[in-house]
């Protein structure tokens, strides 16, 4: 019971400091300086989100769900039921939008991952990439066959394998042993 009170003392405050950045909104500033303000709060967040795996694709998805629920609030008719045109017109998404968003049940397309989880993904599902026991092959950094560029051209798509190493050693989920790449951690995929 103790800790559910920290965590929520701890949510509580983590609210009041935000709320505290955003008080620009609450100021007779122009667009411009709400804006500006508005970047460096975000730029403040963004590292610990994309420490935690949340991409700018992913804020943005969440950010404009966070949008819709609260216009929603604000849009109920008198039959309970929230007014999507309503909740359109103020967030500026479309009707379709809103609807997904609102959802108890959003899509898992509305999901996305880093190419770095999805070639970690890949490398643990994959049966290429796999051995006989269902492992996680050690890969030869280069080549058309069974190597770590192969395994990121084929799920992380148009970005250098080079960049994807980089990351994933700097997140201690590989090592780098002799020409060859050797998965050390499973990453946290839950929320990626």
């Amino acid at each position: 019971m103790r800790s559910a009170s920290k965590r929520n003392r701890k949510k509580k405050r983590a609210a009041e400091v935000l709320w505290g950045a955003l008080s620009f909104a609450r100021l007779g500033l122009s667009t411009v300086q709400k804006e500006s303000a508005l970047q460096n709060v975000l730029v403040d967040l963004a590292g610990p989100l994309l420490r935690a795996g949340i991409t700018p694709k992913r804020f943005a998805q969440l950010s404009a769900r966070a949008f819709a629920k609260y216009a929603a609030e604000y849009s109920v008719l008198k039959n309970g039921r929230v007014n999507f045109s309503r909740v359109a017109v103020a967030t500026g998404l479309t009707r379709p939008e809103v609807k997904r968003l609102l959802s108890k049940f959003p899509s898992e397309t509305t999901r996305t991952q880093t190419r770095s989880t999805r070639v970690v993904r890949g490398w643990l599902s994959d049966p290429n990439f796999l051995t006989r026991g269902g492992r996680p092959r050690a890969l030869k950094l280069r080549g058309a066959v069974l190597s770590f560029e192969q395994l990121v051209r084929q799920h992380a798509g148009d970005v250098p394998f080079r960049a994807v190493l980089t990351e994933l050693i700097r997140a201690n989920t590989v090592e780098l042993k002799r020409h060859h790449v050797v998965l050390i951690c499973r990453l946290s995929l839950d929320n990626r």
